[in-house]
């Protein structure tokens, strides 16, 4: 079992880690723990999740969490 390095892949490591990034300087600014959180959570699941269906739905996952877990 091995990461397969395709195209969706490295889509995804694209998209997850941009919007961590995003996620993490909207922490900064508003002084909020809860999406620096979750922005660590995206950029770092890619690393030990293997690209596939289990990929995109935790990657949606910590996306959606992001946008409904506010104040």
């Amino acid at each position: 079992m091995g990461v397969s390095i395709d195209a969706a892949t490295i889509l995804g490591w694209v998209i997850f880690g941009g919007i961590a990034m995003v996620a993490l300087g909207w922490a900064k600014l508003k002084d909020d723990w809860r999406p620096a959180v979750l922005g660590v959570a995206l950029g770092g699941f890619p690393y030990f999740v293997p690209s596939g269906w289990l990929f995109w739905v935790l990657g949606v996952g910590l996306t959606s969490a992001l946008l409904v877990w506010k104040e």
